[in-house]
């Protein structure tokens, strides 16, 4: 048993490791026009030539880079296809190395998502440490009811993150830069002016919008209550960075949305024992240290969004034409069904948990689990993030290109779902340091391992639903969590009893994720192998 373990620890770490492991994404060999390894402007220069590249690191720099690995993703698609056209293979043509292959670009998108996606669960996870170094159960359950009614007033209220990283990623891909400058300024647009109704409702009627998760007079809403007035009035600032962030992930720009997400959650890492221990704010502390962080984050991605001309500031205040809101209207009505039934689920399980027991003891173990569970589990956002982009991008070239995309893609899931699963198993020890009370770590120990397991089933989820919003299949994504909720709901009623009754209804609720996400897979395989045949013998009677 301690050998698998083993195992699946090193083969999780294998993917964190290629990050900093791995040379350069563009070798020598692709860039004969470049001074040198280091130039990655993509602006020729002779090798008798005295000008200097620009500065490693440099906004030039960064953006030379990036439209590098836009052109050589471009340029091998093409030779995907050619290849095909002709017969010839890879073999016989250059030898490629690993980070120009799909394999190599997915890491190169995928990782530093990754690595952005951890660190809000850890975040999350000091967040929780220090409201629990408070010594009171109770603290930490008004925390995650609050944090439960924050995420889904965003994910209700916020749709366009999920929408508009695809659109960006397929205008770029066609070479339209009016087109993301107008995507990315509709987005913005509407993120803040819905965002004013959001910061309404969770910082001047906490008390009403907690109904949703707790019940009248319990006692964590002591704490809950003034955690999300003080939170909710960071809503504009949260929902205009997850609008920023989708958008530099549309242009293959991963890097930067990691450095603001590091930069500004350390503020958050240092100004919560301060707010809650020092300034005596309990609670309310780390929800004002948490709103902090996310109004610099905002702030630096407008900065950067606009001296990159990504956006203007006339397209972020001029209301989109009716016209231009129709596809975001259209995939927005399929993501808001979605995420409504998402937050019924997840409203209802906080609202389960809660009332198993006044003292706060299973809800804090939940909310452990929670965090130990998203620690691992998020990491796998990051290949669905990867997926949304990459497909779309692979579809501009064929639709074999997509499939196959795909696949490699949901390969990179389920083994990164294995290797963190049995990460998540080592982690079980650590629940001491999550928690002083006994009591806690014992209801948490079930628990967490009935999550660790559900993490190959995550990871195929993730990155199956990932290419499915780059298909632009919003319906069938809808369709499924409604299925998946109502299987989920079905196994809550019957098991609401126990925390491992709610752990177990959310296997249930991936499963079902996984049956739609094999059809949409098995769909557009069929769909391809058909007009491929179709192609073959129309050549066939052609030649006749």
């Amino acid at each position: 048993m301690s050998r698998l373990l083993g195992a699946m620890v090193v083969l999780g770490c294998l993917g964190g490791a290629a990050s900093f492991l791995a040379p350069s994404s563009i070798s020598k060999s692709s860039l004969p026009q470049l001074r040198h390894s280091r130039c990655f402007t993509g602006v020729p220069i002779p090798s008798t030539s005295t000008l200097v590249c620009p500065r490693r690191g440099s906004t030039m720099w960064r953006e030379g880079r990036r439209r590098i690995l836009v052109s050589s993703m471009d340029k091998a698609a093409e030779g995907k296809v050619g290849a095909e056209d002709t017969g010839g293979t890879e073999a016989e043509g250059e030898k490629t190395g690993f980070w120009e292959t799909d394999n190599g670009k997915i890491l190169q998108i995928s990782l530093p998502a990754v690595l952005n996606n951890m660190i809000i669960p850890l975040v999350g996870a000091v967040d929780t440490f220090w409201v629990g170094r408070m010594g009171v159960a109770l603290a930490l359950a008004g925390q995650s009811a609050a944090n439960q009614v924050f995420s889904t007033a965003i994910f209700l209220i916020n749709f366009l993150p999920s929408v508009i990283a695809p659109l960006v990623a397929k205008a770029e891909a066609e070479g339209k830069r009016e087109e993301v400058q107008k995507r990315i300024g509709e987005a913005l647009f509407i993120s803040m002016t819905t965002g004013v109704l959001g910061m309404v409702l969770l910082a001047g009627m906490p008390d009403l919008m907690l109904k949703l998760v707790l019940p009248e007079g319990a006692p964590a809403r002591t704490f809950a209550t003034p955690y999300l007035a003080v939170r909710g009035l960071s809503y504009i600032p949260a929902a205009v960075g997850s609008v920023a962030f989708s958008a530099f992930r549309g242009i293959l720009d991963v890097a930067t949305p990691l450095k603001i997400s590091a930069a500004t959650n350390i503020v958050n890492v240092i100004l919560d024992p301060i707010l809650i221990f020092t300034f005596k704010m309990g609670v309310a502390g780390a929800g004002l240290a948490t709103g902090i962080a996310e109004v610099l984050a905002m702030g630096t991605y407008l900065w950067l969004m606009l001296r990159r001309k990504m956006v203007t500031v006339g397209r972020i205040v001029s209301p989109p034409e009716f016209k231009s809101l129709v596809p975001l209207l259209v995939a927005g009505s399929s993501v808001q069904l979605r995420a409504f039934v998402l937050q019924i689920a997840f409203v209802s399980v906080v609202r389960c948990v809660q009332a198993m027991d006044f003292t706060g003891t299973a809800a804090a173990a939940h909310a452990i689990t929670v965090q130990l569970w998203q620690i691992a589990g998020i990491v796998l956002f990051g290949f669905g993030s990867a997926a949304s982009i990459l497909v779309p991008r692979a579809l501009v070239s064929s639709k074999r290109s997509g499939l196959e995309m795909t696949y490699k893609l949901i390969n990179w899931g389920w083994v990164m779902g294995l290797g963190l699963g049995g990460i998540q198993l080592l982690t079980i020890p650590l629940l001491s340091v999550m928690s002083p009370l006994v009591e806690v770590q014992e209801a948490a120990k079930v628990p967490a391992m009935i999550a660790s397991g559900m993490q190959v089933l995550s990871g195929i989820v993730f990155v199956g639903e990932g290419a499915m919003m780059g298909y632009q299949a919003w319906t069938t994504l809808a369709f499924s969590s409604v299925m998946g909720v109502t299987g989920m709901m079905i196994v809550l009623h019957k098991f609401s009893h126990s925390l491992i009754g709610v752990w177990s209804s959310f296997c249930v609720f991936n499963f079902i994720r996984l049956l739609f996400v094999l059809y949409h897979v098995f769909y557009h395989r069929n769909q391809v192998l058909a007009e491929e045949k179709e192609k073959l013998g129309g050549s066939s009677g052609g030649g006749g």
